[in-house]
């Protein structure tokens, strides 16, 4: 039975298909009077008659407001299909049989039951366009989605341009078919497994695989997919793929512990054992623990594993100590199994054939840059290198083929998250001193709003407990947490967020306590060391003193070191919580002083970073004071007249560019064989001296950069310094520049001497691209020459790749050795052998070797201690300077004003050093550049009726804020020069001196709650 329009009888023009005739806009011929759906289009579908119902709202709408109305044609939404989509038929619909249907005229298909229904409905896979339902605007409490919102132009002046817009992962849907990426459900890419291990992602966190949502006990990774594969992939090394298959398996297999335990009952007690009556409980419960751990295993197929940056290597072992498994191997293909399962075919190392199941497997794609802005960046007028990357200036990493514009991050190459926040600040220094006279010239202040004063107010405390994810969630019960908090005297709101620092987060604090009228704020969430100065930023923003603000570190002092104990974790967050709500009770607004600074810096170290960072610092107008060792310039780069590095740049006529202009510079004083004696003072009042010839030069400078290097490994092994024929790769280099390398039969270099081993444990991270260089040069002075290199992990990683890939091309043989049995070099008379016992066809392998070259790695000076010492700052396990964050201050010391770059930070390249210290420069210049630097609010003051001038405050100011004034009999603070450290209070006994912010009554109120 067919449908016809009910048209009313209103006088209204029709068409000649017998509907209501209309406009655009849906207006009829009578004015004021509109129509839509089936009346103007005939039976249509719901969703264009709601269609219609809408525009004919926005024209009546237009027509009152006097707004210009226009239909918007849209193009479909394209089409989305989950990657964790689970292939299901379409349920048939039972008939009514034969036989009884041919009896009367009665509907055939009986339709679907209840429980069919709901299993057609989850077949959906909810790819569909937008229906402009609006169900996503009426949900949104942000009123973040405006349906009417089109694409603007904007036109902008700028001095420079800096493109970081990056790189995605490479896509093995089509190129690795046999890998069966979204042919089989549990296989997925790295970036999956990294949604579902994040506590936004679809699991919430938790380790499951899509198919089926069971938890895998047995999971592993494929390395290289599209890297190192220039047939079907790219041909570089994509830098991260390797470091990321360990963090995400390492994490999985704590995920799992934190899993277990959510699901185990727990008894009551302390994890460390001072709860000694359930003792027992604890072992018990530490013992489960460890057994589900040991039930899951992660496997990592590879060809080398890339470990090459700072700590990378320690990260290696570790995984290998706590079980995580590497086969260097190649897969062959994966096959699905009735149960889900995936039996993968690799051939192992030895070339053997073997096939081993897994339940869930993780394909570690690599980096590349899409065609489409590839493409964009072309009609910029910038060039495109091979490797499909922006090229850049073989001396600069980060300067462009046209001037104004500078790049960095994964758009110039694949790299990790360090080089790439390093390269960024680079970037950030070149602009700087290139946009140097316009500095601040466009600049607008920020605007606060006027301080609420508190002081006459009942305690208002609002208390936001953050989740982190799992990182706390997992572990610690943040509900039961925020209910414990609202318990709490003076608490009025509390709350628990899935990320405390994200910006709605902060946004809702802001709300709140314009809301609720809170005078404390208290967050219980991760480290103050990196989350407090986003906070009391908040604070600020919203009215409030920044110093009416109190953090609870659940995550390291719970979550992290109680994970193996849920409900101590819990106990013991509440306890945090109700400390800092303790403290905050007595907290009074501070204010911190402005001080004038000194605009000048203090380099240590005279080496190719060094210099870099001196040169670039002067030319932002700063004062420089560079001071080196040595009798002259240059560092490691001494001794040499002709030295490149892998990809061809001139060093030394970088070095000798750089160095002719420190001369010249009338901003740069160099100190040659000079000593920093003494560093005294703060971030931007710093006060040192300068031995020189024995005589003491004074200096005021507003920061500090360190760059003072390292040096090569001396090596005791492999016959060094016994034989002749036994050299490094530096003094191979030198030979050959200078010409004094005479055609031999054989050279064999030995890789890792010096490092990866117990005495030093680092990657040296150059070691690889030297021999491959060297290698190279031989082959091109003498072709004939036999040229072998026998290494642990060949570590060309980045767009290094390609030279390993030429330098076996041209004959160079790799030899693989196993990490615990190093080759042997025998001296036969005259003769040198190299016996080598080869990790892939498992034999002995004895060379003859006209030379035998040790690529010798990096080690930190013995000073580096001292220099610690003497400004404050750590050292890492393996003597080289530890930055204050490897990822969000790479370059920053925990001492503001003090920076590292260079070969002091760790081993790296020459230009890797070079950026570090122009990041560096880009830190300093944050303070540098203003007139004033705020001091610290939290310092020291003296209750003057208590004091007794006794001066032990003033013998323990490491940083010399407390004087004792002999006239007045009393101490004084210097508030410049105080940091807040507490020593002094500590060591008053008369109680006569106290830090704002952590008062002895501040103090004493958290210990009596635990009391």
């Amino acid at each position: 039975i067919g449908q016809e329009v009910d048209i009313p009888d209103e006088g209204l023009e029709r068409t000649r298909r017998g509907t209501i005739k209309t406009n655009e806009k849906l207006e009829t011929s009578r004015q004021g009077v509109y129509a839509g759906g089936d009346l103007v289009m005939g039976p249509s579908t719901l969703v264009e008659s709601i269609a219609h119902g809408k525009r004919a709202a926005q024209a009546i709408d237009a027509k009152f407001t006097g707004k210009e109305f226009s239909v918007e044609r849209r193009h479909p939404a394209p089409l989305c299909i989950p990657w964790n989509t689970i292939h299901k038929n379409r349920a048939r619909l039972a008939k009514v049989p034969v036989l009884e249907r041919i009896n009367d005229f009665c509907e055939v298909e009986l339709g679907y039951t209840e429980k069919e229904v709901l299993e057609e409905a989850s077949r959906c896979l909810s790819c569909g366009g937008c229906s402009e339902c609006m169900q996503c605007v009426f949900a949104c409490q942000r009123n973040a989605i405006d349906h009417t919102m089109k694409d603007t132009r904007e036109k902008i002046e700028v001095g420079a341009i800096i493109f970081s817009s990056g790189a995605e992962t490479f896509n093995p849907t089509e190129k690795y078919r046999e890998l069966g990426y979204r042919k089989f459900p549990n296989v997925i890419t790295s970036l999956d497994f990294e949604r579902i291990l994040n506590a936004s992602g679809p699991f919430s966190g938790k380790v499951q695989r899509p198919s089926d949502r069971k938890t895998p006990q047995k999971i592993a990774f494929i390395q290289c997919i599209g890297s190192r594969d220039p047939e079907r992939g790219k041909s570089y090394c994509s830098s991260v793929c390797c470091m990321y298959a360990i963090k995400e398996a390492l994490v999985a297999k704590e995920h799992l512990a934190i899993e277990h335990h959510e699901e185990q009952p727990v008894e009551a007690g302390c994890s460390c054992g001072t709860d000694l009556s359930n003792g027992m409980g604890t072992a018990n419960q530490n013992l489960t623990s460890a057994s589900s751990s040991e039930e899951f295993s992660a496997t990592v197929f590879m060809i080398d594993m890339r470990a090459y940056g700072k700590d990378f290597e320690k990260y290696y072992q570790r995984a290998k100590q706590e079980g995580i498994r590497f086969i260097r191997g190649k897969v062959d293909r994966v096959k699905e199994l009735d149960n889900g399962n995936l039996e993968v075919a690799f051939v192992d190392n030895q070339g053997n054939f073997q096939k081993e199941n897994f339940e869930l497997l993780i394909l570690s794609v690599g980096l590349q840059v899409e065609p489409e802005k590839l493409a964009q960046l072309e009609k910029l007028g910038l060039s495109i290198s091979p490797e499909g990357f922006l090229s850049t200036d073989p001396t600069n990493p980060i300067q462009t083929t046209r001037q104004g514009i500078w790049v960095c991050g994964t758009l110039a190459g694949p790299k990790d998250i360090p080089d790439t926040v390093m390269e960024a600040s680079a970037a950030s220094c070149e602009v700087a001193g290139f946009l140097h006279p316009a500095r601040f010239t466009q600049v607008k202040e920020k605007a606060y709003p006027q301080q609420r004063d508190v002081s006459n107010q009942p305690l208002r405390i609002g208390v936001f407990i953050c989740r982190c994810g799992i990182n706390i969630g997992g572990v610690v019960e943040v509900p039961k947490v925020v209910e414990w908090a609202k318990s709490l005297p003076g608490v009025v709101y509390a709350e628990e967020n899935l990320y405390t620092c994200s910006q709605d987060t902060q946004e809702r604090i802001k709300e709140k306590i314009l809301e609720l009228n809170l005078n404390r704020i208290i967050v219980a969430s991760c480290s103050p060391r990196t989350h407090e100065p986003l906070f009391r930023e908040t604070l600020k923003e919203a009215g409030l003193n920044p110093y009416l603000f109190e953090m609870a570190n659940i995550r390291d002092q719970c979550s992290w070191v109680h994970q193996q104990s849920p409900d101590d974790a819990t106990d013991k967050s509440r306890d945090l919580v109700s400390m800092a709500v303790a403290k905050a009770s007595l907290l009074e607004p501070l204010t911190p002083m402005l001080l004038p600074l000194e605009k000048s810096l203090l380099v240590l170290g005279g080496g190719l970073s060094g210099m870099t960072a001196a040169l670039e610092a002067a030319l932002q107008g700063l004062k420089v004071f560079l001071v080196e060792k040595e009798s002259e310039l240059g560092g490691n780069l001494r001794g040499y007249h002709k030295k490149t590095n892998l990809e061809g740049a001139p060093l030394i006529d970088i070095f000798n560019s750089i160095k002719a202009q420190i001369i010249n510079h009338p901003n740069i004083e160099v100190y040659l064989n000079a000593k920093v004696q003494e560093v005294n003072g703060f971030v931007g009042n710093f006060e040192s001296t300068i031995v020189q010839a024995g005589v003491e030069i004074p200096i005021k400078h507003g920061g500090v950069i360190v760059a003072t290097g390292a040096h090569q490994y001396q090596p005791h092994e492999f016959l060094y310094q016994q034989d002749r024929q036994v050299l490094t790769q530096t003094e191979l280099e030198k030979r050959l520049e200078q010409g004094h390398f005479p055609p031999v039969v054989s050279v064999v270099m030995i890789q890792c001497v010096g490092s990866r081993s117990d005495e030093h444990p680092w990657c040296s991270k150059i070691c690889c691209g030297t021999a491959i260089k060297n290698a190279l040069t031989i082959k091109e002075k003498s072709p004939d020459t036999e040229v072998y290199i026998l290494y642990r992990d060949l570590r060309s990683y980045g767009l290094q790749e390609k030279y390993y890939r030429e330098a076996r091309n041209r004959g160079v043989v790799f030899i693989r050795f196993e990490d615990d049995d190093p080759p042997e070099v025998i001296q036969q008379g005259s003769v040198l052998h190299v016996k080598v016992n080869s990790a892939v066809f498992q034999e002995s392998v004895t060379i003859p070797a006209s030379l035998v070259v040790l690529s010798v790695g990096i080690v930190p000076p013995e000073h580096n201690a001292t220099i610690g010492k003497m400004l404050k700052v750590p050292l890492n396990q393996d003597g080289f300077f530890l930055e204050a964050h490897v990822k969000l201050r790479p370059v920053d010391f925990a001492t503001d004003g003090v920076y590292v770059c260079g070969l002091a930070h760790g081993p790296k390249s020459a230009l890797e050093s070079m950026l570090q210290a122009k990041a560096c420069v880009a830190r300093a210049m944050n303070i540098l550049s203003k007139d004033q630097i705020q001091s610290e609010a939290q310092i020291a003051y003296v209750l003057k009726e208590r004091c007794t001038a006794c001066g032990d405050c003033e013998k323990v100011c490491a940083y010399k804020a407390v004087k004792i004034n002999q006239e007045k009999k009393i101490a004084e603070v210097n508030a410049a020069l105080c940091k807040g450290c507490g020593l002094c209070s500590a060591t008053c006994k008369s109680t006569a001196i106290k830090v704002q912010g952590f008062a002895p009554e501040q103090l004493i109120s958290e210990v009596e709650y635990l009391l």
